[in-house]
């Protein structure tokens, strides 16, 4: 199996290097847009919301990020993976939360590190160096601040190399900020996940 998954802070380049990861490879490219579930819960994404009510929130997105992976079949590329959900969550979580908050915290993160495993056979993660496009952002989409998007940048790595990762992770270099160089290293770690399932039937 040949399930990837790209992770990175928002506008860092994650839609457009999966789907030209997926054109090049001829492999399916799955779009993990959460917009449904913010409509479903009447939100947007730049809207100041509860605490309680984040969570509500994460956790559907949660279960629609499953729904989708579920229907993915066992090759493809995705935009988005849970680990990026766990960071979200930590990113709007205050310094006072309540008890009950807190284990909900817990239970998310946890949750996300068991579906990442299930679903994922690789992540990678592309850092905040990538170029944002200069464009106003549309009513579904959050509004791309670079202190913010250092933050989930930060978290993202904090999650990754921890021990309840257990799902292979890569991480794309700093200095690979444009589409050209992130495509090379790219190849390279294809490349080598096509060596490994090729080794795994033999």
């Amino acid at each position: 199996m040949n399930r990837i998954g790209i992770t990175g802070a928002h506008k860092s380049g994650k839609t457009t290097l999966a789907k030209a990861v997926a054109k090049k490879w001829n492999i399916a490219f799955v779009e993990t847009s959460l917009s449904d579930v913010l409509r479903a819960y009447g939100v947007t994404p730049n809207e100041e919301l509860p605490f309680a009510k984040r969570l509500e929130v994460q956790q559907g997105m949660i279960g629609h990020l499953i729904n989708i992976l579920s229907d993915a079949g066992d090759n493809f590329i995705a935009d988005r993976t849970f680990m990026d959900i766990a960071a979200m969550t930590l990113s709007f979580m205050p310094h006072n939360v309540s008890s009950i908050e807190s284990e909900t915290v817990r239970l998310i993160i946890d949750q996300c590190y068991r579906a990442q495993e299930a679903f994922f056979d690789k992540a990678i993660i592309v850092t905040n160096s990538f170029d944002p496009p200069m464009e106003e952002a549309a009513a579904e989409k959050g509004i791309f601040c670079w202190s913010w998007n250092f933050q989930i940048s930060a978290i993202v790595k904090g999650l990754a190399l921890n021990p309840m990762n257990r799902c292979n992770t890569s991480f794309l270099p700093e200095t690979a900020s444009s589409l050209p160089r992130r495509m090379e290293h790219m190849e390279r770690m294809i490349g080598e996940m096509y060596q490994e399932t090729a080794g795994q039937l033999h």
